[in-house]
């Protein structure tokens, strides 16, 4: 009896996880982040060796004295570094109030630095977006935009798309929303919108509206800081205090936001993070 000839069908083999293609996110799309989280980081070593500084100054004119004993013939001090010595202390002075009130300028500068990395994140990434995809000036809100033509003509092709950018917050009246809705409006424009964690929305509209007074109001908290922020339970003509405490849960939302806009554009080239945001 004569065997049949059995063909074996050949099973595709299945590629590594080096042979697949990975899915990348272009370094225009992620250079804004890497900046910003340079930046971040810059401005955190900054307060924190500025705290340090200004606490060390407290022991200055004790050392200061001491040596200029030693250093003096007749062990007392010369009248050059009475003067000294004097400037010393009120210096030490100064820094002694500033760690008893817990460094409330130095938190209230870095406040403002930290909204200002946030605001430069998104529109940075919104320039070079319109810089390189073709398809973002096609969107009718962009089409529409009202633009001084004799400004336009001047500028360079990212300073044009910066403009475009700025131009769409104003007439949209982007800037006078509050929190991240100020962000999402001009994010949803370009398909990047999308839900935030309800302690990450609190926290960067605390931010936002602190800094207002900050830079506005001499810190001085008006009726409107009052009203958008009720649960801080503040009373109108009182200074605002920044704390280390308030810049921490700021420094931490940003960075949460950051992360889930970085997730959004990921997700947009098919790359997908997982980063653990709660949404709404």
């Amino acid at each position: 009896m004569a065997k049949k000839n059995v063909v074996k069908k050949k099973t595709a083999k299945k590629k590594t996880p080096i042979e697949k293609k990975e899915k990348k996110v272009p370094a225009w799309a992620l250079q804004p982040f890497k900046d910003s989280l340079e930046r971040l980081n810059e401005a955190q070593v900054i307060l924190v060796l500025a705290i340090k500084g200004i606490s060390g100054i407290r022991g200055i004119p004790e050392l200061f004295k001491v040596v200029a004993k030693i250093r003096s013939k007749t062990g007392k001090l010369e009248d050059e570094d009475i003067q000294k010595l004097k400037l010393a202390k009120e210096e030490a002075d100064l820094a002694q109030r500033e760690v008893d009130k817990g460094f409330p300028l130095l938190h209230a500068q870095a406040l403002i630095s930290l909204w200002g990395i946030l605001e430069s994140l998104v529109h940075t990434f919104l320039a070079n977006w319109l810089t390189h995809e073709s398809t973002a000036k096609e969107i009718e809100v962009v089409k529409k935009i009202k633009i001084n033509l004799a400004e336009f003509e001047v500028m360079d092709s990212q300073e044009r798309n910066y403009y475009i950018v700025q131009t769409l917050e104003q007439q949209l009246a982007a800037s006078y929303k509050k929190g991240i809705l100020r962000f999402e409006t001009l994010l949803n424009i370009f398909g990047f919108g999308g839900g935030i964690d309800n302690q990450v929305k609190r926290d960067i509209l605390e931010l936002q509206q602190i800094r207002h007074v900050l830079v506005h109001r001499h810190g001085v908290i008006d009726k409107k800081l009052k009203e958008a922020c009720p649960w801080l339970h503040l009373k109108v003509g009182n200074k605002i205090q920044v704390t280390q405490k308030d810049m921490m849960r700021y420094s931490l939302a940003v960075d949460k936001y950051a992360a889930e806009l970085a997730r959004r554009v990921a997700l947009h080239f098919g790359k997908k993070i997982d980063i653990g945001t709660k949404k709404l």
